[in-house]
């Protein structure tokens, strides 16, 4: 990375501090808002599903931010999640697999997909937001082929357990699936920060070219984070089974996985055009979007239409990419 590159992203830093810091402010805002509207709303119960409906959409908002850092986008993630989950339990339900055998299959197949799109985005510079489109309709076709348009129940207990695994903290009890995000996002920030590789995405986010004549595999390295977002559907796809007991097509149309992901990481502070962000920024973003979409329904009348979500979460999209460009603006980049 060139000098005025480095310069830059020691100024951003303590920008992103700020901006976190406002996201803390803005989460425990509307933590007092929706907890005086609805006093519930704090209770550890809702805590607790508040932690297993949105960790696999979590999930998904990790891997985004790698492949955002590098300047990428993802717009299958959703259709490709639910189409592992598809694979994983038709494998084990129809295909007579037993099911760490039909989870390792499916896992397999989404890094091989994650591979497939890496190579024709890095090698072949076909545009991520057109490639991940097809794939998105593509994935969404297999899925109805697959399913037939009906839903898989009757799981073995192996692709449910850890979507639905609790643990149990001062008497009242939690998902598991929050130490395993916790875990994921602590070790992600880790290796964004910490290792060379998380250096090379940042570079290759900040300036292509000057990351290959530093020496950097650009190729390899962008292709890389397909593959992670290939496994981050999976692992996703492997929790959604467990919080809905079943493998259900609709998942992905009702839910807008992939815009909530992207949402997570934009208002997270990660920039659309690569280089700057990270896996803390996301965390908060995924925090205060589970919080605002949770609370809105508790305050009733009209926020408790869906299309007040639909608004919301189009609002906070906007936001997060005004914010990205009033930043890139203020730092010349």
């Amino acid at each position: 990375m060139s000098a005025s590159k480095i310069g830059i992203a020691r100024t951003a830093a303590p920008r992103q501090w700020l901006g976190q810091i406002g996201l803390i402010a803005v989460l425990c805002g509307l933590v007092l808002i929706f907890s005086l509207a609805q006093p519930r709303f704090f209770s550890p119960t809702t805590l607790a599903l508040l932690f297993k409906y949105y960790s696999p959409v979590a999930v998904l908002a990790l891997g985004m931010t790698f492949v955002i850092l590098t300047g990428g986008i993802d717009l299958s993630v959703g259709f490709m999640m639910m189409f592992l989950m598809f694979v994983t339990a038709h494998l084990s339900r129809s295909g007579g697999l037993p099911p760490a055998l039909a989870l390792v299959v499916s896992l397999g197949a989404g890094a091989l997909v994650g591979a497939a799109v890496g190579l024709a985005v890095a090698r072949a510079r076909i545009p991520p937001f057109i490639l991940t489109l097809s794939v998105m309709v593509g994935s969404y076709g297999a899925t109805l082929l697959l399913s037939g348009n009906q839903a898989i129940s009757d799981l073995p207990p192996l692709l449910t357990v850890p979507g639905s695994a609790e643990f149990t903290l001062a008497g009242h009890r939690f998902p598991a699936t929050l130490l395993l995000v916790a875990a994921l996002y602590g070790a992600a920030a880790l290796v964004l920060r910490c290792t060379a590789y998380g250096r090379a995405l940042y570079a290759l986010g900040s300036n292509r070219e000057a990351a290959r004549l530093n020496g950097i595999p650009v190729v390899a390295v962008e292709t890389s984070v397909y593959v992670l977002m290939g496994c981050c559907c999976w692992l996703a796809g492997w929790l959604q089974l467990g919080v809905n007991r079943t493998a259900d097509p609709k998942v992905a149309l009702s839910d807008n996985l992939e815009l909530n992901a992207i949402a997570m990481v934009v208002i997270g502070g990660t920039s659309l055009t690569g280089g700057r962000g990270g896996a803390g920024g996301t965390a908060l973003g995924a925090i205060l979007l589970a919080v605002l979409f949770n609370g809105l329904p508790m305050l009733g009348g009209q926020f408790g239409d869906t299309s007040w979500r639909k608004l919301v979460q189009a609002a906070v999209i906007l936001a997060g990419a005004v914010l990205d460009a009033v930043q890139r603006r203020l730092l010349k980049v």
